[in-house]
């Protein structure tokens, strides 16, 4: 296989970029340090601020409390400190206009102006909130309250605040701190030399500094490992804006970032228009790239992304997407523009420069209570554009389609047009078109027949081929059945089929096996089987679980018809036989082939089941044809009147380990003709995830003979690093070796992570073959994540995480 070599002087302009980058980052900063000093939270001792000694308290007396009923409030309650959920049950916890009430060890009041100090674990409540002091002096005819001396605030979202004093006023709106120190709901801390609560939905603090990372408990003056200083931070609770001015993000104490001016959505905004997270980096596909998406919320139903990405050797990428939701319905769009050159899997120039895109979009609308509409629609300039910006590297064939759907009861009705737009590089461009495709199913009632439940499928399939020489095929199917489920005393499980099929074929210009000098003919069948599964399950209770021993034993009664060679084979094909269809009447997919003559097909399930949900079970089970050859594709397992042995194991040993495997066997020389085993192991949290399939290929499918092993591990180095590695093995065939390859660390703690990863891919794709990419992930909590570009993690999707390919939503 040929590689593509990435020039020197091309990998020179990726990093003089990072450079550049870097350089300004280090400018701003500098620049930014010299606006404002900060104070360090972890300086704060909250023992200077005491006020009153052990003598003091003792001139107050004993514990008292003091009900400022005739002032503010209408009755009175005990202390309630407590986050808001320990606050379900306080009657007072949605009063706009709470009571009020002061507990201290003591108090004195003046008479004529009516001044209450308390002293000594002063103690005021006002609905939820909470405020702890050594000293508090109320001010009725102001309405304020002014606290001195390890003051703290819980406030009605579980916020706690410590001050060295604390002043609140107009019912506890308005609130002015000095020194404040908060630790918040979720662990996050911030402090400020000053901090000012207005109108009970404004919070401003001057000197600010904010972190959500946990402070080292045996070395509480370690720095943090960030957080960010400003000289001024507002809250505004009505716009839900958060605003920073001058703010600088440290690690370590270092200062790395500095912005003039930040502004963010509030923390408990779900929705909010703003520039989302940005990516960027360099990409041997676009050389230096950067990725910048700004999102406008429209409507409570309606908003958009407007996405521009800038590239050093493909040009600028303009695009975006729109989401609708209407009462009854839902519409999505999602569009591109680029203009850059094609070139194909081996970096040969296809097309100079010009403009290329792609468009998606589906939507979906409720006409009535049972009846809607559906669309969906795909559309690119040409096969490599999805993949050379990394939209899809998946779809290699789009699909348009317009769809009614009705539902009532247990009937349901489609109606279904679909059209293919193909971006394989190869393909002939053939593919066939549904217009239309209509299918109806009914299913009866139960007890209505005999005993049993009636239904009928109905369906009309119009596979329609552009061209002269090209074959269309028309084919209307109907099938009535019938089918009841016993189960005796004995614990023997029954259910008997009755199956008929009713097909109508027009063929124009066929291309299969010749029908003679017919040009476009049509052709019906009429076809029809009784099927019986029989199984009965042996259970013995155990010790902590029970065993399984389950014999299941079918039979097929079908006319012995040979398949007319008229009716094209458009979708019975693929034939793959496992433990799971081994029972069914008919082992072809689809609908163009039915299984004709007689056959049995016998089996066993058995395994141990414990009740701390673990298991071992195996099952094992073949087929005999008595009569009748449906002439099944060689390597289907079903060829010969004896089929293959199919079965499996499954194991979940404990939530550490399970395993699934099964298997296809020549019944002759107990070759393998498929093998697919999984297998995923976790322990003290190193994980391996195995993966074997082999498979032989199956005659008259475009699939060959495949041999692949797939290994993924993530071993933890410490608390907080993982290394994680993973590959793709072909290990056998002609493209033997090395498919793909991909290692990785990742650090993560309480409020901050780190992941890099490196990815090779050997498999040539629609724009490229076998590329090499770097991912650098920084993870700030609260604050976003700063994204490398996003690369297409295809070794089996899921295995190796989540797509890096964020859309900011």
């Amino acid at each position: 296989m040929k590689h593509r070599k990435t020039g020197q002087h091309k990998l020179f302009k990726g990093y003089t970029l990072v450079f550049v980058l870097m350089t300004t980052i280090a400018l701003l900063h500098y620049v930014g340090y010299a606006h404002a000093q900060f104070i360090n939270p972890m300086e704060f001792d909250e023992s200077d601020s005491d006020i009153f000694d052990n003598d003091t308290r003792d001139d107050y007396g004993a514990q008292n409390s003091y009900n400022l009923e005739p002032q503010i409030g209408t009755s009175l309650f005990g202390s309630n400190q407590g986050t808001p959920e320990s606050n379900a049950d306080n009657p007072y916890a949605n009063d706009p206009n709470p009571p009020f009430l002061v507990t201290a060890d003591g108090m004195a009041q003046d008479k004529e102006t009516g001044v209450l100090v308390a002293q000594g674990n002063v103690e005021i409540t006002y609905g939820i909130q909470v405020v702890h002091a050594d000293e508090i002096i109320y001010y009725p005819q102001q309405e304020i309250v002014e606290a001195t001396g390890n003051v703290s605030l819980l406030d009605e979202d579980g916020n706690v605040y410590f001050a060295d004093s604390m002043r609140l006023d107009d019912g506890m709106k308005n609130v002015f701190v000095e020194e404040v120190y908060g630790i918040l709901n979720d662990g996050s801390y911030l402090a400020a030399r000053q901090g000012r609560r207005i109108a009970g939905n404004k919070t401003e603090m001057d000197l600010a500094v904010f972190s959500p990372c946990e402070v080292c408990r045996e070395n509480p003056d370690k720095e943090l490992l960030w957080q960010v200083k400003a000289t001024k931070v507002i809250h505004d609770e009505v716009a839900q804006d958060v605003i920073y001015h001058n703010a600088r993000l440290e690690m370590f104490g270092v200062p790395v970032f500095y912005t003039p001016y930040l502004s963010h959505p509030a923390p408990n905004v779900e929705r909010r228009s703003g520039i989302l997270k940005p990516s960027f980096g360099f990409s041997s596909k676009h050389g230096s790239y950067l990725d910048g998406r700004y999102y406008q919320v429209i409507s409570p139903s309606e908003d958009a992304t407007f996405r521009l990405v800038q590239t050093g050797r493909s040009g600028t990428l303009v695009g975006g997407e729109w989401r609708k939701r209407f009462d009854r319905g839902k519409i999505f769009i999602d569009a591109s523009v680029n203009h850059s050159e094609r070139r194909d899997a081996k970096d040969n120039l296809l097309e100079e420069a010009d403009w290329r895109g792609h468009i998606f979009s589906n939507g979906e609308y409720d006409v009535t209570d049972n009846w809607k509409l559906g669309y969906g629609f795909s559309r690119a300039t040409d096969p490599e554009y999805l993949d050379d910006f990394y939209i899809s590297s998946t779809k290699d064939v789009l699909v348009n389609s317009f769809y009614a759907q009705r539902l009532e009861g247990r009937d349901i009705t489609d109606v279904k047009t679909v059209y293919f737009y193909d971006l394989r590089p190869n393909s002939s461009g053939d593919q066939p078109q549904l217009l239309p495709w209509i299918r109806h199913s009914m299913v009866g009632d139960s007890n209505e027949l005999w005993g049993g439940r009636t239904a009928l499928d109905a369906e009309l399939l119009s596979l329609v081929r552009s061209g002269d020489t090209s074959q269309s095929v028309y084919h209307l199917s109907a099938r009535p059945s019938w089918a009841r489920e016993t189960v005796f005393s004995t614990g023997l499980a029954t259910r008997f089929e009755a199956n008929s099929f009713f097909d109508s074929y027009t063929v124009n210009n066929p291309t299969g096996p010749s029908p003679g000098d017919k040009e476009n003919y049509s052709q019906g069948t009429a076809f029809g089987n009784l099927h019986m599964v029989n199984r009965m399950p042996f259970i013995n209770p155990m010790k902590g679980g029970y065993a399984l021993f389950e014999p299941k034993l079918s039979l097929t009664v079908a006319p012995n018809q040979k398949h007319d060679t008229d009716i094209p084979n458009e979708g019975s094909k693929d034939v793959q036989l496992d433990y799971a269809n081994l029972f069914d009447s008919s082992r072809y997919p689809g609908n163009n082939r039915r299984e004709t003559g007689t056959h049995v097909a016998y089996g066993v399930k058995t395994g141990f089941y414990s009740d701390s949900n673990t298991y071992i079970a195996g099952t094992l089970g073949q087929s005999q044809r008595i009569s009748g050859n449906p002439d099944f594709p060689v390597g289907s397992g079903l060829e010969d009147d004896r089929s293959d042995l199919v079965g499996g194991v499954e194991t979940k040993l404990s939530e550490n380990f399970n395993l699934d495997y099964r298997f296809q066997m020549d019944q002759e020389t107990m070759d393998y003709q498929r093998q697919e085993l999984q297998s995923q192991i976790s322990y003290e949290g190193i994980k391996f995830y195995t993966s074997y399939l082999l498979a032989k290929a199956v005659e008259g499918t475009d699939l060959e003979d495949r041999k692949q092993l797939t290994l993924n591990a993530t071993l933890p180095m410490n608390e907080y690093w993982d290394f994680n590695a993973a590959t793709l093995h072909n290990l056998d065939g002609s493209n033997k070796g090395l498919l793909k390859a991909q290692i990785g660390f990742t650090y993560q703690d309480e409020c901050f992570t780190f992941s890099s990863k490196a990815y090779r891919n050997f498999i040539e794709n629609n724009s490229r073959t076998s590329e090499f990419t770097i991912l650098f992930t920084l993870g700030f909590k609260k604050l976003g994540e700063f994204l490398a570009p996003p690369i297409d993690d295809e070794l089996l999707g899921s295995i190796f995480g989540d797509s890096n390919n964020d859309n900011g939503n």
